[in-house]
């Protein structure tokens, strides 16, 4: 029999409270965002029977939610990149938003998962930055506009070819979980955190994965271009002239 997990004092009494409420599968939904490591959690020699596993992946990071903006000039442009001692003639922003929402159906006779649910939504809100001393149709306005484009493209492929590789770990994990029986109310809760902050775990590690493959992708990207960084300021000085 391995040793049940030391919880927190806070923890253990909110257990007690709503057992003595009856709110006998609240813990089951309740989410905890701390990783609690340990070995195994077997209260009793007999194993749950196998339960349903639900991986829904909601991408919304795609081409059509790209917005451009003409109206801003290179100093502001260069303010909002927070680059300092260069010029930036523009910029592709967006603001990703990672939403999980993991769950467990239990079944309440025995306490048992009857279903491991894990919900995760990827939004983003993109605007691409040219700045406005280009005209529209110039080589300046054309080339910084493609640039900007290449950093959205990045982002969005790579989200698109990965995140099949996250659902996969997520589904490895939750059809690989052997439960066994709970021998009481405190045990189910037990079992029921770890998963639920075991998959949070996954999620998070995956997505840290993500976004350091695409910036290095963007950092190489601007590196191979960086030829072009002159000839974009020396256009920049021909309009500041006019």
């Amino acid at each position: 029999m391995q040793p049940f997990l030391n919880y927190e004092r806070d923890d253990l009494k909110r257990i007690k409270w709503m057992k003595s409420k009856g709110f006998w599968h609240e813990m089951f939904y309740s989410f905890v965002a701390v990783f609690i490591p340990f070995e195994a959690y077997a209260y009793s020699n007999e194993f749950c029977p196998p339960h349903d596993t639900e991986v829904i992946i909601d991408n919304r990071v795609t081409p059509d939610r790209l917005l451009y903006d003409y109206s801003k000039s290179i100093s502001e442009i260069t303010a909002k990149s927070g680059k300092s001692g260069v010029l930036v003639a523009g910029l592709f922003s967006s603001k990703v938003v990672l939403q999980r929402r993991p769950e467990i159906e239990p079944d309440r006779n025995n306490g048992c998962p009857i279903r491991i649910m894990i919900t995760v939504v990827i939004d983003f809100d993109p605007t691409i930055y040219v700045a406005r001393e280009f005209m529209e149709g110039t080589d300046a306005y054309n080339y910084v506009q493609w640039h900007e484009n290449e950093h959205a493209r990045i982002t969005i492929e790579n989200n698109r070819r990965y995140l099949p590789y996250l659902e996969q770990e997520l589904r490895r994990y939750i059809d690989g979980l052997r439960i066994r029986y709970p021998n009481s109310f405190e045990d189910a809760a037990k079992s029921s955190i770890y998963i639920l902050s075991k998959i949070n775990y996954i999620v998070e590690r995956e997505w840290r994965n993500l976004n350091n493959f695409i910036n290095k992708s963007n950092d190489d990207f601007d590196l191979k271009e960086r030829k072009h960084s002159n000839w974009v300021r020396e256009e920049y000085e021909k309009v500041k002239e006019r």
